[in-house]
């Protein structure tokens, strides 16, 4: 067995028989005073003391206050203890023994009878004496069982928050083994901290996910079980109690991780998408013109701004800069942005009429 001791606090010794072992023992002991918490500091009674002993005992010479030395001073204080020991008394150092709460006249009582019940039958031990100090005894074992119970509850009756030394502060959560309750045990702001912290997880998958490298599906469905499912699934038996609204949260992420691990496309183009799709039609139809000089024209910023950089990585956006670097570098392609078509009464007309066909319930039959 291995242990670390202090060297100063510990001293060992070995013993000279083996007592049936192939080594001699080794016995460790700790030097350091033990703490008593049973003996009472010590104080003089000055009150009691005897001054006219103290004063024919304590010798104390002017000669002796005055010199420097260490001896001298060890011998003063020495005298001087010597004579308060001898003159001035000094209480036990044990500590006093205090009533028991439970304890009152009715226990005080039946010890009495008890102690003698006991006496009578150490003098006279008949029969009759014995079975009086049974009684006793039980009687008084009694009374003593049922005043500590009788106690205990009314002590445990009269414990609530706020006879504490510190207050038990009232919190709106808390947050215990990873689960945040609330007040009204809706997990509302524990569903919101999972879902932040399984967005975090969500950007490792992103990362291994991009289309440069492309990592193989069954090491992304492990990842995604690792770092995302884990965390959902974690305590998901409490927090299932909650309404199905507040529930929803999760499913952002945990579809997002799916479609990130399994290369699906998005169910709904975006609008960059879109208008990044017009560009490419618009330059299909270019490549098959026999024309040199043309100009689109275009409301989407963002779309120009990416064609100028190189460090988009999205499949439309590639295939838009290597058409015009390759097939449609003999032509002569400028793109025009417009700032929007706001005040353009056409536009403006168009606009309503579209607005109240979104609303009109009436259905048009379309001519195929």
């Amino acid at each position: 067995m291995l242990s670390i001791i202090a060297i100063r606090s510990d001293t060992w010794s070995v013993l000279g028989n083996p007592l049936v072992s192939d080594h001699f023992p080794e016995v460790t002991s700790y030097a350091s005073p033990i703490a008593c918490a049973t003996l009472r500091q010590q104080r003089w009674k000055f009150d009691q003391a005897d001054w006219e002993i103290f004063k024919t005992q304590a010798d104390i010479t002017e000669d002796m206050v005055r010199s420097g030395s260490m001896d001298e001073v060890v011998s003063l204080v020495s005298c001087i203890l010597s004579a308060a020991n001898n003159a001035i008394s000094q209480p036990s150092s044990r500590l006093p023994r205090f009533p028991k709460p439970w304890w009152n006249e009715e226990c005080q009582m039946a010890k009495k009878d008890q102690y003698k019940a006991w006496n009578r039958f150490r003098r006279y031990p008949t029969a009759y004496n014995m079975i009086a100090f049974n009684k006793a005894r039980a009687r008084a074992w009694k009374i003593h069982r049922q005043r500590k119970r009788e106690s205990w509850i009314k002590y445990e009756s009269n414990i609530h928050m706020f006879n504490l030394k510190n207050l038990i502060k009232v919190v709106n959560e808390f947050k215990f083994l990873g689960l945040i309750f609330d007040q009204s045990l809706r997990f509302h702001r524990h569903l919101k901290d999972l879902k932040i912290r399984s967005a975090k997880a969500l950007n490792i998958l992103k990362i291994l996910a991009n289309t440069r490298w492309r990592a193989d599906r069954r090491f992304l469905l492990r990842l995604y079980r690792a770092l995302i499912r884990s965390k959902l699934d974690y305590e998901s038996v409490v927090y299932s109690s909650a309404c199905k609204s507040l529930l929803k949260i999760l499913d952002p992420v945990h579809h997002q991780a799916l479609r990130l691990c399994l290369y699906a496309l998005p169910t709904s183009a975006s609008n960059y998408t879109a208008e990044l799709h017009a560009l490419r039609i618009a330059l299909e139809h270019i490549s098959l013109s026999c024309g040199k000089n043309f100009i689109i024209y275009t409301d989407f910023l963002s779309a120009l701004q990416s064609i100028l950089s190189s460090h988009s990585s999205h499949p439309i956006l590639v295939d838009i800069t290597y058409a015009l670097a390759n097939h449609l570098k003999k032509k002569d392609i400028r793109f025009c942005w417009i700032p929007g078509h706001t005040g353009i009464t056409g536009n403006e007309l168009a606009d309503t009429d579209a607005r109240s066909a979104t609303c009109s319930s009436e259905r048009f039959p379309i001519p195929h």
